[in-house]
């Protein structure tokens, strides 16, 4: 514990008032204690705990304490806190991107108080004492790059610009943080940084395949899907839902059907069928940074987009099914053989 916040927790001490002071309590009788707390005008956000010892009876411990294991005891816990003057969002940003683009974020921030309030944000290093190999990469700050003011003036708002440049090289998830640096005591520590978690994918040069039989004269059905989420919905505060997906970027697949024997007739049919399903929201879930105060009242959550190809009367023996996809980080396929 530091220096100060051991002063702190002894000056708590001082501001905590029991009465009586003492008491002979007889058999059969009860005597009421009053506590009464007085918290300091400078006091630290944050959980304080003391224990008040009513008697000095105390319990066996087969292992020795630091501190005795007290009978007759009340467990005192405070948490100190004031309403924070500096409002963030999003205060996590959770997105989907491909490898070796840019994208830009903004944390957007509000001064509600009588003062400006400076800021110094940075990158911060994930405090983890391992990494698990199948868990996510740390973030690294050369990755970043953070443009913002140097303080929110009071009663106004400000932006932190956070651009993330994604190596050619990246894949699968990272993270990381930014410590605001905000100076406003009302703030605990955690609640001053932006926690960051990116899935990087990669657009594959090469198709999916998959082999199957069909029997001379079967019908070919093939549907291919995939969803694109705005956002998580995520059970904890909600996090930044990503930017919005430009109509050209748009999931599409090249999809094929070939027989897989030498020189097999490898035939590549225009979908028979395009679907686009959209999950809206009214604002009873979680929303996009923004979107809580916006007026319009329906927010796309989630599209699912399939295509589905078809081949009649096929040729029986073993097929390949190719599968090229674009623009999604996943998909998924059914597929129906049969009259």
């Amino acid at each position: 514990m530091g220096y100060k916040k051991r002063r702190e927790k002894e000056k708590m001490k001082k501001e905590v008032i029991v009465e009586p002071g003492s008491a002979e309590i007889k058999a059969d009788e009860e005597q009421k204690f009053t506590v009464m707390v007085k918290i300091p005008e400078d006091a630290t956000i944050g959980h304080y705990s003391a224990q008040i010892v009513f008697t000095n009876d105390t319990r066996p411990t087969p292992y020795p304490e630091l501190l005795p294991s007290y009978v007759n005891a009340l467990d005192l816990s405070i948490q100190v806190w004031e309403s924070p003057k500096i409002l963030i969002q999003p205060q996590y940003i959770h997105d989907r991107v491909e490898a070796g683009r840019r994208q830009e974020y903004e944390i957007q921030l509000e001064n509600k108080g009588d003062h400006a309030i400076a800021i110094t944000p940075e990158f911060k290093r994930e405090n983890r004492a391992y990494i698990d190999q199948y868990g996510p990469k740390e973030l690294t700050e050369d990755w970043l790059t953070i443009d913002a003011p140097e303080q929110v003036m009071a009663h106004s708002k400000a932006a932190v610009t956070v651009a993330v440049n994604v190596p050619m090289d990246a894949k699968g998830m990272y993270e990381g943080s930014i410590n605001l640096n905000i100076d406003d005591s009302s703030i605990e520590r955690w609640s001053r940084e932006v926690h960051i978690h990116r899935e990087v994918w990669k657009q594959p040069e090469t198709p999916f395949r998959e082999n199957f039989s069909v029997k001379a004269g079967d019908k070919i059905r093939i549907k291919i899907s995939t969803n694109q989420y705005v956002g998580y919905p995520l059970p904890q505060p909600p996090g930044n839902y990503g930017p919005e997906h430009k109509e050209e970027e748009k999931p599409s697949f090249d999809g094929a059907l070939r027989q897989a024997t030498p020189g097999g007739v490898k035939l590549t049919p225009e979908p028979s069928k395009a679907v686009k399903n959209g999950h809206i929201s009214l604002g009873m879930g979680y929303l996009p940074p923004g979107a809580s105060s916006s007026e319009e009242m329906y927010h796309v959550m989630s599209t699912e987009y399939s295509e589905t190809y078809e081949i009649t009367n096929a040729t029986g023996g073993v097929w390949t099914l190719e599968i090229l996809p674009k623009n999604t980080e996943g998909f998924e396929y059914t597929m129906e053989i049969g009259q």
